[in-house]
């Protein structure tokens, strides 16, 4: 038996407690360094079975203490979840007292009263190693830190294009770029380098950055903000060369909190930055006045914005190449946004595109190249779009539609 294993039989004595908990609490309270050993060091493989069990469970709390955890209420009881998941089950009864432990350990209290000042306090070895890791570790830890406090920021910033852009864009797109971008690229939950548009996609959007982040509020055109829409998540989107072109709600991966859905189809893996990253941002950026009649090329993201109310909204992916956007809290459409559009029109060579702000006709009609190259994709969100392009002009534009796809467009015949 080694001295260890010695400590927490003379702690613990007969101690007849049947949880693990109970008895991990009051090792702590009889001899806090043998708690801090064992969290760190573990037992023999010889060592009793309740020396073993205990371990285990200590290994456990030293990981989500220093993790960070949370007590999440399970059946009849809770469980200790850390962000490696799930650590272990907590009794029902014992959650305050385990809650309590946790906090003691972590260096918190709950006091009505001052707190106290615990500068100059000798902790020991076992403790010191038990909050920031084996010593062999803290030269290779401070090093990697200072290299990435020495690294330079990633700057991200807009195009003239994208800033002239916002003019006739909705104005809650530019205070989202103000307040929800900026606090996403500064706080991010999760970051990838790679966007996945496709073989024949522009390379310098293939390569570019995701920033993933939970901004507290959202921004109505006005300028006033509001709760961040529930069950949503923030992105922002730049090419390689760190040029930002959009930035939108999407909705939440309930599996894995922080990140956006599907985001193994969207991107790359995931990747760790290991520097900070700044958006940049002209100190007089204004919202502009919204026209549901221009559309916006973005040439660095290589897809066209088409905002057909100014209505707040969500992003939801249709498919590689379309993104609609949605009003918050509803299904609604309010917009779309076309991605890839060099590559559609490369494989359309009817499809005409201008330079010119107004581009509803050639928006129509790289809308039905979509729909010809994703044919898999139900025809009803394009009826949808197409029609409130119409809609939303007093004279429609005059455009051709090839007969295979005007086929697809027509309704389809009531059930007798």
């Amino acid at each position: 038996m080694t001295p260890l294993e010695q400590r927490i039989r003379a702690a613990l004595g007969d101690s007849t407690a049947e949880s693990l908990w109970e008895q991990l609490i009051a090792l702590f309270q009889a001899d806090r360094e043998a708690f801090y050993q064992l969290a760190c060091d573990g037992v023999s493989p010889q060592a009793e079975e309740r020396s073993g069990n205990l371990a285990g469970l200590a290994l456990k709390v030293r990981v989500a203490v220093n993790g960070g955890y949370e007590i999440e209420p399970s059946g009849d009881g809770a469980n200790l979840v850390s962000a490696a998941g799930t650590m272990a089950f907590i009794p029902g009864d014992l959650v305050p007292r385990v809650a309590q432990f946790l906090r003691e350990i972590d260096g918190k209290r709950t006091l009505t009263a001052g707190g106290k000042d615990y500068e100059g306090e000798v902790a020991s070895e076992a403790e010191v190693r038990f909050k920031l890791g084996d010593r062999t570790t803290w030269d290779r830890e401070r090093a990697k830190l200072e290299e990435e406090r020495s690294a330079r920021p990633l700057l991200l910033r807009l195009s003239p294009e994208e800033i002239g852009s916002l003019a006739t864009q909705p104005p809650y797109v530019t205070w989202e770029l103000l307040e929800c971008a900026r606090r996403t690229v500064l706080a991010p939950t999760w970051v990838f380098k790679g966007l996945k548009r496709g073989v024949g996609s522009l390379s310098k959007v293939n390569n570019g950055w995701a920033f993933c982040g939970m901004p507290r509020k959202a921004y109505r055109n006005d300028g006033t903000p509001f709760p961040a829409p529930e069950g949503m998540v923030h992105m922002v989107y730049a090419d390689e060369e760190g040029y930002v072109f959009d930035w939108d709600w999407v909705r939440e991966n309930p599996d894995e909190p922080g990140s956006p859905l599907d985001w193994q189809l969207r991107f790359d893996s995931p990747n760790q930055l290991g520097r900070d990253a700044i958006l940049d941002l002209p100190k007089t950026l204004q919202p502009g006045q919204f026209d549901a009649t221009k559309a916006c090329y973005s040439s660095r993201g290589d897809c066209i914005f088409c905002y057909m109310t100014d209505e707040e909204s969500f992003a939801e992916r249709i498919n590689p190449d379309l993104t609609v956007f949605k009003k918050l809290g509803s299904d609604r459409v309010t917009g779309f946004k076309i991605k890839n559009v060099q590559r559609i029109l490369q494989k359309d060579k009817s499809v005409l595109i201008s330079d010119a702000p107004g581009l509803t006709v050639e928006v129509v009609s790289v809308l039905l190249a979509t729909l010809k190259l994703h044919p898999e994709v139900s025809v009803q969100i394009y009826t949808v779009l197409i029609q409130a392009l119409y809609k939303r002009l007093d004279e429609p534009p005059k455009v051709h539609v090839p007969p295979q796809l005007a086929r697809l467009l027509e309704p389809e015949p009531s059930a007798a």
